[in-house]
């Protein structure tokens, strides 16, 4: 009983708790408090579980080093929770924070043995599984090794069991790989399928998601996903602004123009503008753009956004654009913003960000067409005739000079460069130019 262990371990207490044995990084000895704890006990005068402490102090870290020296520590004596907590956090604060030296660290060879360990215990949950899954897909290639196959091996064994979110997490972890085992989406697929009403947005979202980023023709789990959101947004259920901005930009991806659900999103966007970020208004706006919807004072409310962020945005400025001047949505304060901001940027921008930058500019010509300079703006232009007329040089050289290098750009980069050339500058000129 608790007063015999108390005295074998030298402590009178009956109420022994980990902290006892000192916290991570002492000399104290804790081996001893598995021991001494008696399953007999009613729960409410049981001391603490290790595991449990273990895992409270693998949550409050705050950053990689702090991991691994808790696995260095404490990591023998790690069940399935432990093991899958450490690894949450050594992707979270690598993400965040990344650790150069980290895949030739010992303790993270330690933390993989630990999950080769903990996978093979009757014990072992899904949710482990799945999170362990999801920490080497969010670590990255060096991340990963034979024990990604290991994991591999024990989820396609285990689906069957898998919750909702599971199902969606594993969806998630394999689209971010861009791998896909044998047979591993169709059963997902499957067995989300069957539960889709019981999704969450969160699931939802990160199924949607998986579908599109692997390019799979799936119209059914798509569509029915789409309803699901829909009902869950018509019951008051709390959607986060990356879920709104996911299912909208894989609702495009899938080639499914569900107007039900974006009619739906478009409102809650327009509440809730302020709480988004430059890629999650980036993604609503180019995915209403893609397939023409635009829904009263959706465009309004994105744009001010858009420009209240704008300081924030990196890559995503010409998506933004490309969307207002498709759309022919006059914002010719955000549209003149972009125009200065992506002038003093060409340097740093890829070819797809060029290519779609020329491409707004081939659709800001046509829109502008026979209209007046003080009319440009409303039909889509980026800022002053000027303005404009200066991006275009400058993405044209910096296209051209693109092209030039092999192995940098597709076929389709010269057509676009070709027409945007046509739309905007006479040929002579072109030649002529610098």
């Amino acid at each position: 009983n608790a007063s015999v262990a108390g005295r074998q371990s030298g402590n009178g207490s009956s109420n022994l708790s980990f902290y006892s044995y000192g916290p991570p990084g002492t000399s104290c000895p804790h081996s001893d408090f598995v021991r001494i704890v008696s399953s007999k006990l009613p729960y409410h005068a049981r001391p603490d579980k290790p595991s449990r402490k273990l895992n409270d102090w693998i949550a409050n870290t705050s950053s990689v080093g702090e991991v691994l020296s808790l696995v260095s520590t404490y990591g023998a004596e790690f069940d399935g929770t432990n093991t899958a907590t450490a690894m949450h956090r050594i992707a979270k604060w690598h993400r965040e924070a990344p650790d150069p030296r980290l895949f030739e660290d010992q303790r993270w060879r330690d933390t993989l043995g630990h999950l080769d360990r903990v996978m093979e215990a009757p014990n072992f949950q899904t949710r482990h599984l799945t999170g362990a899954l999801w920490s080497l897909a969010t670590l990255g290639p060096r991340g990963r090794g034979p024990h990604l196959d290991k994991v591999i091996s024990h989820t396609s064994t285990r689906l069957p069991e898998f919750t909702c979110i599971d199902l969606a997490l594993t969806a998630w972890s394999i689209a971010t790989m861009k791998m896909e085992p044998p047979g591993m989406y169709d059963k997902i697929s499957s067995l989300s399928l069957s539960r889709i009403a019981e999704f969450q947005p969160q699931a939802l979202a990160n199924i949607m998601w998986a579908t599109a980023t692997l390019k799979k023709e799936n119209d059914a789990l798509i569509r029915h996903a789409a309803i699901v959101a829909a009902k869950h947004l018509d019951a008051g259920l709390d959607f986060r602004p990356h879920e709104y901005s996911t299912m909208v930009w894989s609702l495009v991806l899938t080639q499914a123009r569900e107007e039900c659900l974006f009619n739906r999103i478009s409102g809650h966007v327009i509440r809730r503008a302020s709480e988004f970020g430059p890629q999650e208004l980036t993604n609503t706006a180019w995915a209403f753009a893609s397939l023409g919807i635009r829904t009263e004072g959706l465009f309004e409310a994105i744009g001010q956004e858009c420009r209240a962020k704008m300081r924030h945005f990196m890559q995503n400025l010409t998506n933004v654009a490309w969307a207002y001047s498709h759309l022919k949505v006059g914002h010719g304060d955000l549209l003149s913003e972009i125009a200065r901001i992506a002038h003093a940027r060409i340097g740093d921008m890829n070819v797809q960000d060029l290519a779609q930058l020329a491409l707004t500019l081939v659709f800001a010509r046509r829109s502008s067409s026979g209209a007046s300079e003080e009319d440009a703006s409303d039909a889509g232009a980026l800022g002053t005739r000027e303005q404009t007329v200066a991006l275009v040089l400058e993405v044209t050289k910096a296209m051209v000079r693109k092209i030039q290098k092999a192995g940098l750009t597709y076929p389709d980069d010269a057509w676009i460069v070709h027409d945007l050339v046509l739309v905007w500058m006479e040929e002579r000129k072109a030649v002529e130019m610098p």
